[in-house]
């Protein structure tokens, strides 16, 4: 199976940096078997012309991405353009815009197939092996679909607890070398100076507004000091 993730462009784009929450997302589709790429649109810019050549020289049975709600309508007509190209691929969406307004967003967007909602590794190490079978969906916690009309949400997934679960990120897929950063002259992804962010602490860790709670759950889950080293020792000794 062959997968591409991407990284929709980003209105505040004066300092980019690689996607993390991608990385996450390719490891377990990585760890599933698949074959993945990672198009970051956030750095070396989109166009449909771009797009549209790297999906038919990959390929993939599925196409990825996520959103907030600033780029959301970004997002969706990337995925539009996909199933343009190739209407039998299977798109999904991830990220707080669509797991708050999952039935809206599928009942108008009817180019994303599949939405994640919530926290999404665990949800699709359980879909991949039955992306292709439509009527497993259903036993999937954590996704929204349409079928026979209807939206159909299976309900949510419980917040990974166990963060060693978790395989590390696979920037390694981040190899479409120097590429300029807008709004950084003379700045190049990957080169001393690139924001390259490490993640430790998924939730607030102080909660949120009173009654409100946060996509990522009420409580700050600290990620495992050896994995966060690791991170560390990966941006700083490559």
């Amino acid at each position: 199976m062959k997968i591409a993730l991407i990284a929709p462009p980003y209105p505040l784009e004066e300092i980019p940096s690689p996607p993390l929450g991608l990385t996450y997302i390719a490891a377990v589709c990585e760890a599933a078997g698949a074959e993945v790429r990672i198009l970051d649109y956030i750095v070396r810019g989109y166009s449909e012309a771009k797009i549209k050549a790297e999906l038919k020289a990959f390929g993939p049975d599925v196409v990825g991405t996520n959103s907030v709600t600033m780029n959301f309508k970004r997002a969706a007509g990337i995925l539009r353009t996909v199933k343009q190209a190739d209407p039998g691929v299977v798109t999904l969406m991830g990220g707080p815009h669509v797991s708050f307004d999952s039935e809206a967003t599928l009942t108008l967007y009817p180019e994303i197939d599949i939405i994640i909602k919530g926290e999404g590794e665990a949800t699709l190490a359980e879909l991949l092996p039955v992306i292709h079978d439509r009527l497993a969906w259903s036993g999937v916690l954590g996704i929204a679909f349409r079928e026979k009309g209807r939206i159909m949400d299976t309900g949510p997934r419980p917040l990974i607890q166990d963060l060693d679960a978790l395989p590390r990120p696979a920037r390694h897929l981040f190899a479409h070398g120097p590429v300029p950063g807008p709004g950084l002259p003379g700045q190049h992804h990957h080169q001393p100076g690139m924001s390259q962010p490490v993640h430790f602490l998924p939730g607030p860790p102080h909660g949120g507004p009173e009654g409100e709670v946060p996509l990522s759950g009420p409580d700050c889950r600290r990620g495992p000091g050896i994995n966060c080293h690791g991170q560390l020792l990966y941006q700083y000794c490559r």
